[in-house]
């Protein structure tokens, strides 16, 4: 299977929107992240060449932020300036990682939006959009992002990493599901996200 056999899958899955997000209370801030595949460039971290591979990053270490030192997409809040959830997307990856994606892919469709914990405040929306790139220039990660991670599709399909993670939460202990891959822990909402893109494709093969 070609990477642009792939892609064409995910978009034709993609297709028609995503579903309404419930339980939204009034006036939500919004945000947006990508998950962005790219065609393996060659066999680097486990993965082949040519081979889907979805891009994640690790969050620098910043004190007051919820999200902090998470593993996650590239994305942000929503600004007044920006043309709607697609618009802070665009916006958010240029500034972490130096990448214009218009120039060098395309959004394929958008996921279901996840809401945040009411625990962290004022009700937020992350939007998730799926891209894929065409050419994949030199990265140029901001001080916001500590690391990139290029995770190959068939390693999440076939379910490597899969684990718990043991977190505390306001003096509770608390057992969540995790991803241990490339010695990073991938857990919470980018978690399911990248379950639902596996459930959208439903095991759609990577590569082979």
């Amino acid at each position: 299977m070609t990477f642009q056999i792939f892609c064409d899958q995910l978009s034709a899955r993609l297709h028609g929107g995503p579903p309404a997000v419930r339980g939204l209370l009034a006036d939500p801030r919004h945000a947006a992240v990508v998950a962005i595949f790219r065609q393996a460039p060659a066999a680097e971290g486990g993965g082949q060449p040519g081979e889907p591979e979805l891009l994640l990053i690790r969050r620098a270490e910043v004190a007051g932020d919820p999200w902090s030192g998470h593993v996650a997409f590239p994305g942000g809040r929503m600004d007044p300036g920006d043309a709607g959830p697609m618009g802070a997307a665009l916006r958010e990856v240029h500034e972490e990682l130096g990448l214009v994606l218009e120039a060098h892919g395309r959004i394929l469709g958008e996921l279901s939006g996840q809401l945040t914990l009411p625990q962290l405040g004022r009700q937020m929306v992350v939007h998730p959009f799926v891209a894929a790139l065409e050419s994949t220039p030199e990265l140029q990660p901001n001080r916001e992002v500590a690391r990139v991670l290029w995770v190959p599709w068939r390693h999440l399909v076939q379910g490597e990493g899969l684990g718990i993670l043991n977190w505390e939460w306001k003096g509770r202990q608390l057992e969540l599901p995790c991803r241990r891959l490339q010695g990073e822990v991938l857990w919470g909402m980018t978690l399911r996200m990248v379950e639902d893109l596996l459930r959208l494709l439903d095991g759609f093969a990577a590569g082979e």
